[in-house]
């Protein structure tokens, strides 16, 4: 199955005010595609991580006012849902697409990872390049580049993802709206395979 790139008319859908007729427009135009990404990605994901991943395209299901601000595509190793576990997601906001490494507010790996980013700063500086990106808010699209990060600014974070309800962890890198690796199906394929294959290292220390 070929992978579809995203066009301006993808990125578009957050322009569309209303929760009603920007959901439309993402089941129209953009759901198809994540749905065809992550079926595609599944068995490259199984072979990497060792263990059965399973796709999961973003609802929006909690939604009754705001519409979203992004949509993605998330892999899990559980086949009914991928918010309580270490995943992968692919996504996009108005401006680009993302592909990251995650563990959201409600897992509880949350402990597991911050503990270890703790214990071992150094090793997680190492292993993500330095045009990557953080956060503790994946709903939010500006990211602190890892170029900029010292050890203390890791075991920061870890603490704040140990004690903060409501903070997520998320690693990756962007794809600019308009280029090559967006538009092109199967540059963002390779793009997807890499960055995961990358961020392999935090995944497994969420498990560890």
């Amino acid at each position: 199955m070929a992978v579809q790139g995203f066009h301006e008319n993808d990125f578009a859908v957050f322009s569309i005010p209303g929760l009603s007729e920007r959901m439309a427009a993402i089941v129209a135009r953009v759901r198809p595609k994540l749905t065809e990404i992550g079926q595609e990605m599944e068995p490259f994901l199984t072979a990497l991580t060792g263990e059965p991943m399973y796709f999961h395209v973003a609802k929006h299901m909690r939604r009754t006012v705001n519409p979203p601000d992004d949509t993605w595509v998330a892999w899990s190793n559980n086949k009914r849902g991928y918010k309580a576990y270490p995943h992968f997601e692919m996504g996009l906001f108005s401006t680009h697409l993302y592909i990251q490494f995650a563990i959201v507010y409600e897992s509880p790996h949350k402990a597991i990872m911050a503990a270890a980013m703790e214990k071992n700063p150094a090793a997680v500086l190492a292993s993500v390049p330095k045009d990557f990106l953080w956060s503790l808010d994946s709903t939010m699209p500006m990211r602190q580049a890892h170029k900029l990060l010292r050890e203390r600014d890791i075991r920061e974070m870890a603490a704040k993802l140990r004690l903060g309800k409501r903070f997520d962890l998320v690693c990756g890198a962007n794809v600019l709206k308009g280029s090559e690796e967006a538009l092109d199906g199967d540059k963002l394929r390779n793009k997807i395979e890499t960055v995961c294959e990358t961020l392999l290292p935090l995944y497994r220390l969420a498990f560890s």
